[in-house]
């Protein structure tokens, strides 16, 4: 007789829907996102507003007529005074949906007399079985609901008094509404087996023959707390040969894991142990004779990571691994990814990743101008060279520094690439019109890009010639917390705990002036007002970048401004040297593709410094390049015989020219175009150029010369919107 695997026909099965599933939704993805369909919509709205009056008190309203939104309304209506439009989504707790990709829902399934809460998981058949309370009776009442997604048909599977009954009648209980088992957690284990967190027993049992004739297999809590109720006797036993442990308060997140690794029989559970002792409905029951377990809600408490491991074959269980998180009495959720624990105390407030011994994932804060700086490390972008998540208030910048491995061939130069991306939405906006896609960066994104680049390109070494990348990406923006600075910071911050030379680390502060007062990484409202706009970076010794505009400020109070920022700068720069101390890579090794010191020196007896001298000492930049041109082939032609001295030869006579102005302008007090250390370029100005245009200017700074030109339509070129305008 043949013999059948249900198990893998299930499967089948399953994959064979979820194939179809797939496909359909591709062939509605398709339908929905195409010019014709968004045309017919268009249309049908245009008609529909035509065909009534649509006042504030009848409107036209369409839930999501597009199907791109599944959270959109489509509101038309006239009006002669100014009016908002707001409202709410609410879905019912006894109400359960399905949404596709789109967002879209597509079928809401009744529970009836049941109410939703927690959890949900699916089975090997693709049904839902989801945790609920019967509404129908006095005292909370948890069941385990099981719909068919393809029927709709809803069942109880399971209600917690069957099985636990005896218990809740050894309470006494004649409260109504009272939640004395309290499922949070629901997890498939195969085999028609689930496994329950209940957070009011602090207990997790597994049900076995949940489909047929549903029975506690066990259950993992304090034997103190079930003594004398008969349920003592499907406690497992503890395994301690590794160490003593207290057993769970008030658990939530409950996950079952198989491990290849482990014999049959054997498995992981692993959950947030929020180490919190409540039960309202055996409030005799003194939990502080536990050890470590909480009864109150203070902050400055302590919960658990916990990892179980469960052998059934003896009926133990054992802890493997803990460490403690922020606190967090109810609300909360343990899940591991890529062999990291993410923890969400979520009374708390706090989200953070931690590695297997419990150490968070690197974050550092300070106060930063009164306002949070924090610093997470090693969170995202592992692959980079170094990567930093940013926050500066509720503004967060994702900042990265990539390096190639090899320099790149045939350049004399440091091929540095610095970003900054805008995102609308990081601002909370949609780009709006038939192009959805965001354009090319804007105007404060390049300048930004510049201001990260200038204080920053010349701490990497000068013969490095491998391609870097500074990518600052922003997620979200507090309009009182500048997104260019914390990308400054961040960029900054990156760079100095890769593994890419760079002599950093650096930092940057915004100054203000308000009321005469500085004011430092001013707030949007005090960007308003203020009279300065200044931005300073600095390294540890020095003052490496100004930028500033301002209204008639005194040089003293300027003065004044750049130490203040600079010494900011200095307690920054503290603070990432701890950053960089905790997290910070030893820098790589890389090819050096400096000009070799005994080719300066060939250079200076061929081309003395006086000669070189002569040459640049000129303000017409043609008659400079045509002197280094000569004195270029001068060269060549000493070196013709050294192809090597050849390749850099260019770069070499490059850093001398720059070292000899260098030299003028700092010793000798005097500038290659002849202009006293002090003085200015000639400035000039002139309009009325170009004749027939309605208006045209040149201004000529030194050999700068910029003309600007305004022409203006002609009438019969108006539009029909000028005309009645």
């Amino acid at each position: 007789m043949e013999s059948w695997d249900l198990q893998s026909i299930r499967q089948d099965r399953t994959e064979v829907k979820a194939a179809e599933e797939t496909s359909r939704k591709k062939e509605q993805i398709k339908e929905i996102y195409t010019t014709e369909y968004q045309e017919a919509v268009k249309e049908r709205l245009e008609t529909a507003k035509e065909s009534g009056t649509y006042t504030t008190e009848k409107m036209l309203v369409e839930q999501n007529p597009f199907g791109t939104n599944t959270l959109s309304l489509y509101v038309y209506f006239a009006t002669e005074e100014p009016v908002s439009v707001s409202y709410v989504v609410s879905v019912p707790d006894s109400e359960i949906a399905a949404v596709n990709e789109l967002g879209m829902v597509e079928q809401v399934y009744d529970l009836g007399n049941y109410q939703l809460h927690h959890d949900y998981v699916f089975d090997d058949d693709g049904n839902l079985l989801i945790l609920a309370t019967d509404t129908g009776k006095q005292t909370v009442e948890d069941c385990v609901l099981k719909l068919n997604p393809s029927t709709g048909e809803v069942s109880c599977i399971l209600d917690l008094e069957d099985l636990l009954g005896d218990y809740k009648e050894s309470l006494g209980m004649d409260q109504e509404d009272l939640d004395w088992v309290h499922i949070n957690t629901i997890q498939w284990m195969g085999e028609d087996s689930i496994l329950l967190s209940s957070r009011e027993t602090s207990t997790i049992l597994k049900i076995q023959n949940l489909n047929t004739a549903p029975e506690i297999a066990y259950m993992i809590g304090e034997e103190s707390f079930w003594e004398g109720t008969g349920y003592e006797e499907l406690l497992l036993e503890k395994d301690e040969s590794a160490g003593t442990f207290s057993n769970t308060g008030g658990q939530h997140s409950v996950t079952y894991v198989q491990d290849d690794s482990l014999n049959a029989g054997e498995y992981y559970l692993y959950l947030f142990n929020n180490n919190f002792g409540v039960s309202k409905s055996k409030p005799a029951y003194d939990w502080e004779q536990i050890e470590g377990i909480e009864t109150s809600m203070k902050e400055g408490e302590e919960s658990y990571y916990y990892k179980y491991k469960v052998n059934e074959n003896n009926g133990t269980y054992s802890l493997i691994q803990s460490f403690k998180v922020p606190y967090s009495a109810y609300v909360s959720s343990a899940q591991e990814y890529k062999g990291n624990i993410i923890i969400d105390s979520g009374m708390q407030g706090i989200f953070g990743e931690y590695d297997a011994s419990g150490n968070i994932i690197q974050e550092f804060e300070m106060e930063l101008a009164g306002r949070t700086l924090r610093v997470d490390v090693d969170r995202v972008a592992k692959q980079a060279n170094g990567a930093v998540l940013m926050h500066y208030g509720d503004t967060t910048v994702l900042c990265t520094a990539t390096a190639s491995e090899k320099p790149r061939d045939g350049i004399d130069f440091f091929p540095l690439s610095v970003e900054y991306n805008e995102r609308l939405y990081a601002v909370g906006k949609i780009p709006g019109g038939f192009n959805k896609r965001e354009g090319k960066a804007s105007e404060n994104a390049i300048l930004t890009c510049r201001v990260i680049d200038r204080p920053m390109r010349p701490l990497f070494p000068k013969d490095y010639r491998n391609d870097v990348t500074l990518e600052n990406l922003v997620m979200s923006v507090d309009q009182d917390c500048s997104p260019e600075l914390t990308a400054m910071l961040g960029a900054a911050i990156a760079t100095s705990i890769s593994d890419i030379p760079f002599d950093g680390p650096i930092s940057t502060t915004q100054v203000g002036l308000v009321d005469g007062e500085f004011v430092f990484n001013p707030t949007a409202a005090q960007k308003e007002v203020s009279d300065l706009a200044l931005t300073v970076a600095s390294t540890k010794e020095k003052v490496i970048m100004i930028e500033a505009g301002a209204n008639e400020v005194p040089e003293a109070q300027m003065i004044e401004a750049i130490f203040a920022a600079h010494e900011l700068n200095q307690k920054v720069i503290a603070f990432i040297e701890t950053i960089v101390a905790e997290c910070g890579k030893a820098k790589h090794e890389y090819t050096s593709c400096a000009v070799p010191e005994e080719l300066f020196e060939a250079i200076k007896e061929i081309v003395p410094p006086a000669e070189m001298e002569e040459a640049v000492f000129t303000d017409d930049k043609q008659t400079r390049e045509e002197n280094i041109r000569v004195i270029t082939e001068k060269l060549e032609e000493a070196f013709a015989e050294n192809e090597e001295w050849l390749a850099v030869l260019g770069e070499a006579v490059y850093q001398y020219q720059k070292k000899t102005v260098r030299k003028m302008i700092l010793k000798d007090h005097k500038r290659p175009d002849g202009r006293a250390i002090d003085q200015i370029r000639p400035l000039a100005a002139e309009t009325d150029l170009i004749p027939r245009v309605h208006g045209s200017a040149m201004f000529t700074r030194g050999q700068t010369q910029i003309c600007t030109v305004t022409t203006l339509a002609p009438l019969s070129e108006v539009s029909e919107t000028g005309r009645t305008g």
